[in-house]
């Protein structure tokens, strides 16, 4: 871990997972067919990029939120999550174009509120995340809420339908239980407890134990759900993150990366928010040209990693450049 400019922690290791997990995110979205090797992949690696980018958001707030207080950390917090929303939100108007423009307005309103398009939920979430997060200040009743409304999620989602029943109505009303509170909420309460707990001799066996566990509930979720089902929510999945957390924030300690990694951290934003258009793009204008469907499923996922990354690398050089004038 280093020291920025601005006296905040650089987890560099942590950077490096995100854009790992990012680049391996796209497997559960582009359309490789049959492939049991991207399937395994994807359902028991990918799966983890999210809950992961939730809890190290939470991980860097509580920090924020001890050094700056709860009000003025979520301001700061909550303008650079809007700015980027507004930001993508523009990018992606010819995606919400094409897809959406059939839409009435009630639908519309639901969508964008409860389960905004072209992945741009992860910021919404993060807005919504971040109102009980930073504003509830005995942390017992915060990790507490974050249980409570993360069972609550577990029951609502897909992976336990065949077990608590489906709820229709919710899903009418709702779209998803991958939301803010649900979902977000509990992952960065995640992180915040990751911050606080040290690194000790148990924390290896736990993590390894954590994994092995979560990995054998995605197995068996597999098995009882339909393979479209949305597969996002397990029982171990905030313990295992945490645990991944702890670990990570100690191999900074142990194994110092002493090149600058915030490309990375760059870098795996911009891929993430990015791959629909991607994806959307090859499906629409190159599917009818006769390419392979294999080749092109490889042309969107190479695109989507070196597109995203090739710009983020760019602005950092134009960026550099105005700062040595």
């Amino acid at each position: 871990m280093t020291e920025t400019h601005a006296h905040a922690p650089r987890y560099k290791w942590m950077d490096l997972t995100k854009f790992l997990f990012a680049c391996l995110i796209p497997f559960l979205h582009v359309e490789f067919g049959e492939n049991a090797a991207i399937e395994c992949v994807g359902q028991y690696v990918s799966r983890l990029g999210v809950p992961f980018f939730f809890a190290f958001s939470g991980m860097m707030l509580s920090l924020s939120v001890e050094r700056r207080g709860p009000r003025l950390a979520l301001r700061r917090f909550l303008k650079r999550i809007a700015l980027l929303l507004v930001v993508w939100m523009l990018i992606d108007t010819y995606y919400f174009c094409i897809n959406y423009s059939g839409w009435d307005g009630l639908r519309l309103v639901q969508l964008f509120v409860f389960k905004t398009p072209a992945f741009l939920w992860f910021l919404t979430s993060l807005l919504v995340a971040t109102l009980p997060f930073c504003l509830i200040r005995k942390e017992k009743w915060l990790y507490v809420l974050a249980a409570l409304l993360y069972v609550i999620g577990m029951v609502l989602s897909d992976s336990y339908a065949w077990f608590f029943g489906e709820f229709a109505w919710y899903d009418r009303v709702f779209l998803t239980s991958r939301n803010g509170l649900l979902f977000a909420f509990p992952m960065m309460c995640a992180g915040r407890m990751a911050r606080k707990m040290p690194f000790t001799r148990s924390t290896l066996p736990l993590l390894f134990l954590a994994f092995v566990v979560l990995f054998a509930e995605i197995a068996f979720v597999g098995r009882k759900v339909s393979p479209d089902a949305d597969r996002s929510m397990y029982f171990l999945l905030p313990v295992a993150i945490s645990l991944l957390l702890v670990a990570l924030k100690n191999l900074d300690s142990v194994c110092a990366i002493r090149c600058d990694t915030t490309f990375f951290s760059d870098a795996s934003l911009a891929i993430y928010l990015s791959q629909i258009l991607f994806i959307d793009t090859m499906n629409i204008y190159l599917i009818h040209t006769g390419i392979n469907r294999h080749i092109l499923a490889w042309l969107t996922y190479i695109a989507i990693l070196i597109v995203p990354s090739t710009v983020v690398l760019f602005l950092r050089r134009l960026r550099k450049k105005d700062c040595s004038r």
